[in-house]
């Protein structure tokens, strides 16, 4: 359990039931964690307690407002290890405004016989482009609204 740790530990989910952040300082330590990286369409929700529970940072995924108010913390690094060099959109065939399923389909097959993948924009690269678009605003908005002793990027 997480009140069992050595140290003490939280994590934030984004609950999807009652459409606001939840903080998770005790019970089961794998159920939350598994929860606070459900990326969705990646994972399904995870139930706890009649709602469904998702990645944290679809709402919080800098937590420092937790770290000052609930765990008394002085002293904050933020470690953004944030993927810099999201290039999911680049090299993308063209296409015209819409894509159909039989257009698909035939780009498909056509890619069979030349060996050379079509490459359109797939649901989950969508939901991570959204993740991280999210997540350069809230990197913004805390270091804008939240005094961070130590921000760090780790390279590589």
């Amino acid at each position: 359990n997480i009140e069992d740790l050595w140290l003490r530990f939280f994590c934030v989910s984004t609950n999807l039931s009652k459409g606001e952040p939840s903080v998770h300082e005790y019970g089961t330590l794998s159920h939350f964690v598994r929860a606070s990286m459900t990326v969705v369409g990646l994972l399904p929700p995870v139930y706890n307690d009649g709602d469904l529970l998702v990645d944290g940072g679809y709402l919080n995924n800098i937590p420092v407002d937790v770290m000052r108010s609930q765990m008394g913390v002085d002293t904050l690094i933020v470690v953004d290890v944030e993927d810099k060099d999201f290039c999911t959109w680049k090299d993308l065939d063209p296409y015209e405004s819409g894509l159909s399923g039989f257009y698909l389909l035939w780009q498909s097959l056509k890619s069979v016989v030349s060996r050379k993948p079509f490459r359109y924009p797939r649901y989950g690269e969508m939901i991570s482009s959204l993740l991280f678009l999210s997540h350069k605003q809230q990197i913004r908005a805390t270091m804008r609204d939240f005094h961070v002793d130590l921000y760090m990027q780790p390279t590589g």
